[in-house]
C-alpha cells in the first residue's frame, strides 16, 4: 500500500515520488562537483596540444632528432636524458601554461616548471628531463605531454 502525503485541499504527493526527486538533486549535486574541475578546465582553455613523447630502455646508448615530438632516444637503466622546448607567447593578453604528461613515460618525466603565466610577446624555455631508475625493465617508454594554454583569471 502506497502512502500519501496530504498536501493542501485535495492535493496528495506520492512519497516515493519525493525520494526519487530527492536522490536525483543528491546524484546531480555530486555529478557537478565531480565534474567542476574539468568543466573549469574546459572554459578556461584557449589550446590544448598534445605531443608524443618516447624513451628507450636498452643496453646502449642512442640519440634521436625530431622536430615534432619529445622523442629522446635510447638510454641504459640508471641514465638520463634531456630536450627543450620554446614556448611563445603569440596572445595579446597573458596566458597560463598548464603542463602534464600521460602513458608510462610520466613515470620518467621531469618538466623543469609548470602552471606558469607568460605575458605577450614573452618567450620561456622548458627542460624536459628523463631519469631512469637503475631497476627500470628495458624496452620502450612512451606517451603524450599535455600542454593546456588558459586563461590566468580563471582558476
Amino acid at each position: 500500500m502506497q502512502q500519501k502525503i496530504k498536501r493542501g485541499i485535495g492535493k496528495r504527493i506520492d512519497s516515493k515520488k519525493i525520494v526519487f526527486v530527492v536522490i536525483l538533486v543528491i546524484i546531480i549535486f555530486f555529478l557537478i562537483i565531480l565534474l567542476y574541475t574539468n568543466i573549469i578546465d574546459y572554459i578556461s582553455t584557449y589550446e590544448k596540444r598534445e605531443v608524443y613523447a618516447q624513451i628507450i630502455v636498452s643496453n646502449n646508448f642512442g640519440i634521436a632528432i625530431n622536430g615534432t615530438s619529445l622523442i629522446f632516444g635510447m638510454t641504459v637503466p640508471g641514465g638520463s636524458a634531456r630536450k627543450s622546448i620554446e614556448l611563445d607567447n603569440n596572445y595579446k593578453h597573458d596566458v597560463k601554461f598548464k603542463i602534464y604528461s600521460k602513458g608510462n613515460i610520466s613515470d620518467f618525466l621531469i618538466i623543469s616548471e609548470n602552471n606558469f603565466i607568460l605575458k605577450p610577446n614573452e618567450h620561456k624555455t622548458l627542460i624536459f628531463n628523463i631519469k631512469v631508475p637503475r631497476n627500470a625493465t628495458l624496452g620502450t617508454y612512451d606517451g603524450k605531454v599535455v600542454f593546456l594554454i588558459k586563461n590566468p583569471v580563471i582558476k
